[in-house]
Formats: C-alpha cells, sequence, structure tokens
C-alpha cells in the first residue's frame, strides 16, 4: 500500500511539471517589461518632454500663420474690423466697424448737405443779384460773395490790376479793363446787404459740408488702414506666440498658458498662468 502511495505521488508530480513547463522549472514568472517614460525620469528635461510632435509640425504651422496675416490684412482693408472678427477679436473688430459706419455716414449726409446748400445758395443770387450760377466756377462764385456788384469788382480789381501792369501806356491800360472786366451776362448787383449776407453764409455751409466729406473720405483710407495693420500685427503675434508653446517652453490656449522649465538637476517646474495682453 505505502509503495502504491509512493508511486502515484510520483506520477503527479511528473504531470505537474509537465503541465506547468519551464515556467515552474524556472521559478517564479518574470515582470512584463515596461517601455520607459521620459514622464516617470525625475531628471527628465523639459525641452525634452514638451519638444517631440512639434517639429514636424513647424512648416504647417508657418503656413497657417502666413495665412492669418494676410488673410486678415485683405479682410480689413475690404471691411474695417472683419478681419479682428476673423481672428476671434469681436469687440475689437466692432469698434473699427463702428468707426466705418460713422465716416461712411458722415461722408455722404455731408454730400447731401453740400449740394443742399449749394442749390440754396445759387437759387438766392439769382433772385436777389440777377446772376445764373449754374455754370460758373468757384473762383466766379467767390467773387460775387467777396464783391457786392460787379461794377465794384471792376473798379477795385480790374482798374487797379490795369494800373499796376501798364501804368502811362493807355492804350494796354484800356485793352486791358476792357478784356478782363466782368459786364453784360457776367455781371451782378446785390439789392441789399441781407440778401448778400445770406448767400455768402450758404456758401460757407456748402463749403463746410464738403469739406467734412473731404474729411470723411480721408477718414475712411485711415481707418482701413490702420485695421489692416492691427489685424496682421494680431495674427503675427499669435503666431508667435503658437510657435513659442509648441516650441517646448509650454502650451498655450488662447489667454491661458502653462510652461515647464528644469528645476534643478532633477525637477521640473511647472508655471500655469492667465496672460491678458493689450
Amino acid at each position: 500500500m505505502t509503495r502504491l502511495a509512493q508511486g502515484a505521488a510520483i506520477v503527479i508530480v511528473a504531470a505537474l511539471a509537465a503541465g506547468l513547463g519551464p515556467a515552474w522549472a524556472s521559478g517564479p514568472a518574470a515582470a512584463p517589461v515596461l517601455a520607459p517614460s521620459v514622464l516617470a525620469l525625475p531628471g527628465a528635461r523639459a525641452d525634452a518632454v514638451l519638444a517631440m510632435a512639434p517639429a514636424a509640425e513647424a512648416p504647417e504651422a508657418q503656413t497657417s500663420a502666413g495665412q492669418g496675416v494676410s488673410g486678415g490684412a485683405l479682410r480689413s482693408l475690404a471691411v474695417p474690423g472683419w478681419g479682428q472678427v476673423y481672428q476671434g477679436h469681436r469687440d475689437l473688430g466692432m469698434a473699427f466697424g463702428a468707426v466705418e459706419a460713422a465716416l461712411i455716414t458722415t461722408l455722404f449726409v455731408s454730400i447731401g448737405q453740400g449740394h443742399l446748400r449749394r442749390g440754396a445758395s445759387e437759387d438766392t443770387a439769382e433772385l436777389f443779384a440777377g446772376i445764373d450760377l449754374t455754370a460758373r466756377d468757384d473762383s466766379y462764385r467767390r467773387r460775387v460773395s467777396d464783391y457786392r456788384s460787379s461794377d465794384e469788382y471792376n473798379r477795385l480789381v480790374v482798374y487797379r490790376d490795369a494800373a499796376a501792369l501798364y501804368y502811362g501806356d493807355f492804350e494796354n491800360y484800356n485793352s486791358y479793363i476792357e478784356a478782363n472786366s466782368l459786364t453784360g451776362d457776367e455781371a451782378w448787383s446785390w439789392e441789399s446787404d441781407e440778401s448778400w449776407g445770406a448767400y455768402r453764409q450758404e456758401r460757407r455751409d456748402s463749403e463746410s459740408a464738403f469739406q467734412r466729406a473731404r474729411f470723411a473720405a480721408a477718414g475712411m483710407v485711415v481707418n482701413r488702414v490702420a485695421s489692416a495693420i492691427t489685424a496682421a500685427a494680431m495674427a503675427k503675434r499669435h503666431a508667435g506666440g503658437q510657435a513659442a508653446a509648441l516650441g517646448g517652453d509650454g502650451l498655450a490656449l488662447g489667454g491661458l498658458e502653462w510652461t515647464v522649465q528644469p528645476s534643478g538637476s532633477l525637477g521640473i517646474e511647472h508655471r500655469l498662468a492667465w496672460v491678458r495682453r493689450f
């Protein structure tokens, strides 16, 4: 019986040894080998941690940055503020747009006022001075404004110039007066100082309105240039911030910036900050 038990025990041990194979024979099973992690190494440098993938993306980022600069600037040249809105700066874009709307309104309103007041001055001159200014140039309109009558203009301007040019030469003196005097359909005479003063005021108002229109047009050009320059500068700054974030110093998401840098010989220092640029 004892021999039978010993034989059975030998058979069981042999079977177990055959089933477990080399692992049973070699002792405890070896632990699985894991790939080393740079974050698990205390001496890992921050630039090694963050500078793995961006190198392959640099050309694409540069191309995108160039498109952002030109795209924002061209949009702002077409419609001031569009480039800023396109870049995500809605408030600044709305400010440029509001300035543009005010300038456009000023331009068209001033042009309309200028034409209306010019027409009123022409009516006043025709009714109270007997002169049609519709086809007259601005220098003639100014003479009608500066002198009460054409006789006064001839006496104070034409006769004086003739005397200065041809003193003692009566033939040329008379020829100059005849050639430059305002007579016939070029003559005018204001009925009263009130009507003359009304014409002068209407003419000043017309000139002021057209001057405002010119200023508004110049302002529109300046507003477009300023908006385009601002959009290009913001696009370059944004592209520079992204390049710095992807180059190994940290990461940026809007105004939130996370930076990592070596600290001592074996440590890493993390910094999280909210950045607002003006």
